[in-house]
């Protein structure tokens, strides 16, 4: 029982997961473009700027007390994953461009 004013209970996981996915995206975007763009580490200040904002974008619903901490755990291992995915991505598009030639 919370008073008003109170404590909100925070979302369980799968709820919050529907509700915030949107927030999740900026992690997708700035994955890509380390990953996917040629020559985005020679900007390494953009993409520190880029990494910081995605990830305070993925951890605001936690932070607001919102969605619960494995929220935030799936983010760092949606992160991860992406930091998988995309450069094999990319591997198989410059492949495929090398071999279309």
């Amino acid at each position: 029982m919370t008073l008003q004013g109170g404590p909100r209970p925070r979302l369980p996981f799968k709820a919050a997961l529907r509700a915030y996915w949107p927030w999740l995206s900026g992690l997708v975007v700035c994955s890509g473009v380390i990953f996917l763009v040629p020559g985005a580490a020679a900007h390494f200040q953009w993409i520190a700027a880029l990494f910081l904002v995605s990830a305070l974008a993925a951890a605001w619903p936690w932070l607001r007390k919102d969605a619960p901490y494995t929220f935030w755990v799936f983010a760092c291992g949606l992160w991860l994953c992406l930091g998988l995915v995309f450069p094999a991505l990319g591997a198989l598009l410059q492949w495929l461009f090398v071999r279309l030639r």
